[in-house]
């Protein structure tokens, strides 16, 4: 599965791995790996780079 189906399958999904994901962005969402780097995007901003860590 792509980095892109999986971030599409968990946006989607009514299981309880995509509500798990959606809550933790909906909370977390505005941390990411390199926080004082102020050019590095947030995981609401580019949920593509917290679905590869999952990955």
């Amino acid at each position: 599965m792509t980095t892109e189906e999986a971030l599409r399958w968990l946006e989607t999904t009514p299981s309880t791995a995509g509500e798990k994901y959606r809550d933790f962005l909906m909370k977390h969402g505005h941390r990411c790996l390199r926080e004082f780097d102020i050019y590095s995007f947030t995981w609401r901003e580019d949920p593509q780079t917290l679905v590869k860590l999952l990955q």
